[in-house]
């Protein structure tokens, strides 16, 4: 017995298990008011437009059953609840906008951060290109793990090396051309 609390400690104290409790948690408030702007303000205005309230909008595909001497239904009527429907649908669309959203919002700022930080080491390495000579240094471990993470922020350091070099970049049909002749060099073939 001792053993199974033991386990049901560590698995409750697991960081992504409190991050998934929190979510739930704050995604329930959340769905209370999207649900509250949808059925309070959205399908009002709808109803306004139309004309007609949305959401209590069904096609009736069985009449309800009335008992003759009372007047009392005896069977509920069979209805498609479109109405009903369309207001779920318009839940999950403002739902899905609203994390949408939110994700763009985050992934901005990360992408933010990581091209600073990026700018940064290139210019700490421009400047103090010592802290970045030695392959097993913290200097050059960071730059070329930013490097292999994030290869599109370095694309620009790839021209500039060969630029050093005293050469400028070739283009694509230079290159082209380059192999070209290369391959026909291999198989001996005359050049066009």
């Amino acid at each position: 017995m001792k053993k199974f609390f033991k386990d049901f400690k560590n698995f409750i104290s697991r960081g992504n298990i409190v991050d998934m409790a929190i979510g739930i948690i704050i995604g329930g408030a959340f769905q209370k008011i999207v649900s509250s702007l949808v059925n309070d303000i959205i399908m009002p205005l709808i109803s306004i437009i139309f004309g007609v309230d949305i959401t209590t909008a069904a096609y009736t595909l069985k009449e309800a059953v009335l008992d003759p001497a009372t007047g009392e239904v005896t069977k509920a009527a069979v209805e498609l609840r479109y109405g009903m429907f369309i207001q779920n649908i318009l839940d999950f669309l403002i739902i899905a906008l609203s994390i949408f959203i939110a994700i763009r919002v985050a992934m901005a700022f990360r992408d933010g951060y990581t091209r600073r930080k990026v700018k940064y080491v290139k210019k700490l390495k421009k400047t103090h290109p010592e802290y970045f000579t030695d392959e097993s240094g913290s200097g050059s471990q960071m730059y070329e793990k930013l490097k292999a993470e994030h290869p599109e922020l370095f694309e620009d350091e790839k021209v500039e090396v060969i630029e050093e070099e005293g050469e400028k970049a070739p283009t694509t049909e230079e290159l082209l051309t380059q192999i070209r002749d290369t391959l026909q060099d291999m198989k001996g073939t005359p050049k066009e």
